[in-house]
């Protein structure tokens, strides 16, 4: 029973990779930053997933923004945003 809970207990302080989810497995002896992905192709592989959902939602803000009228202060009337 109490190798289970040290089994358990080490796999819960394992670090798992955001893009995979394999456990990253840290062999650097000195200090410093720690890793966050299992290997390059899994960062490379998030961040460009991340900037693509970055670039849609900026696409769709300037849609919204392209179709919004507001209306101009100095005129009164209504105006494009353009």
């Amino acid at each position: 029973m109490q190798e289970g809970i040290e089994e358990f207990l080490k796999a819960c302080s394992k670090k798992f990779c955001p893009e995979c989810g394999a456990p990253i497995v840290d062999t650097r002896a000195s200090p410093g930053r720690r890793r966050t992905f299992c290997s390059e192709k899994c960062r490379w592989a998030f961040d460009k997933r991340k900037k693509r959902k970055e670039l849609k939602k900026m696409k769709e803000d300037f849609k919204n923004e392209d179709t919004r009228v507001t209306s101009d202060s100095r005129t009164g009337s209504e105006a494009s945003s353009l």
